[in-house]
């Protein structure tokens, strides 16, 4: 008999989500190969629901598994949790990227010197033009 609130709140979910489907009873219990008697026991919670058995529904009723389980239980704090978390960072392959931390923010950046810039500009510039009349004073100055 299932007595845990969690179990008791999926199967409410299930419920309801089966009830407001297209999908009628009968026609549910066909699919799942479920009895009148073990569909119904299965929805007010008196029996355990298996993992195999929201996968079944959720199929049926054309819904993804994690639909069922936001539903169920929405997310009471925003971002991944702890645990989420730490399994990203030892295999991080394996959390979807929706699912997965946000990056660290980029360090900020120094406030750009528009100033200093045309300095360091000019200065490049005068250098490497004196290096270049140097040459060619050089190059004229041995001609002569």
């Amino acid at each position: 008999m299932a007595s845990d609130p969690k179990t008791e709140q999926l199967a409410r979910v299930l419920k309801l989500l089966i009830r407001f489907s297209k999908v009628q009873n009968q026609e549910l219990e066909k699919k799942l190969g479920f009895s009148g008697g073990y569909m119904s026991r299965l929805l007010s919670g008196r029996i355990d629901i298996k993992i195999s058995h929201v996968l079944d529904i959720a199929d049926v009723l054309g819904m993804h598994p994690q639909e069922i389980f936001s539903i169920a239980f929405p997310q009471s704090t925003p971002g991944p949790s702890p645990g989420l978390k730490n399994v990203h960072k030892m295999l991080p392959h394996l959390v979807p990227s929706s699912m997965a931390p946000a990056p660290p923010p980029a360090p900020a950046q120094p406030p750009f010197d528009v100033d200093k810039l045309h300095r360091k500009l000019e200065d490049s510039l005068t250098e490497t033009l004196d290096k270049i009349f140097d040459d060619l004073e050089k190059q004229t100055s041995g001609r002569r």
